[in-house]
């Protein structure tokens, strides 16, 4: 597209990271951007033979809206999330699982966040602060403060638009 002159907005370097778990894990872990350590697996027995510790999150590669996710908190919920994954699935990500209450979503364009929220967990056992795992939303956040954050990814990824879960 680009290659005939044309503008791609955002440009093809962001389109081809949005929504996809996958480079975008491998991108913050070239570039040091701090996120959970993640695997990418084609079958059970790939995953079964990687040295895992738990808990993590089991989900698909590209964005889903926290559908499709599984945790475990041992080899046996892991092999079993992995049987049941897997019979709908031909790969997923696994995630280690992060322990949080509170996480802030921030759109960003440029350096500058342009909107943001926190989504708050019921507890650091829930595995996703989507709302649909019963989180709740505030907008009481510091756009300013967050924007310094947003530089050093941008400094760091090079992604001139997107959102950020931190």
């Amino acid at each position: 597209f680009e290659t005939r002159r044309s503008v791609l907005i955002p440009n093809s370097y962001s389109y081809r990271l949005y929504e996809n778990k996958e480079e975008i894990a491998n991108l913050f872990q070239r570039t040091g951007v701090k996120c959970p350590k993640s695997y990418l697996f084609n079958s059970i027995e790939e995953a079964m033979s990687v040295p895992m510790s738990f808990p993590v999150v089991i989900k698909h590669p590209f964005s889903c809206a926290s559908n499709f996710m599984l945790q475990a908190y041992n080899k046996e919920e892991f092999h079993d999330g992995l049987k049941s994954f897997f019979n709908n699935f031909s790969e997923c990500l696994v995630q280690e699982k992060i322990r949080f209450t509170r996480e802030a979503r921030v759109t960003f364009v440029g350096d500058e966040a342009i909107h943001g929220f926190f989504r708050h967990k019921k507890n650091e056992e829930t595995m996703s602060a989507s709302t649909a795992f019963g989180s709740y939303l505030s907008f009481d956040i510091n756009l300013e403060k967050m924007s310094e954050h947003i530089k050093d990814l941008r400094r760091r990824t090079n992604i001139e638009i997107g959102a950020v879960d931190m």
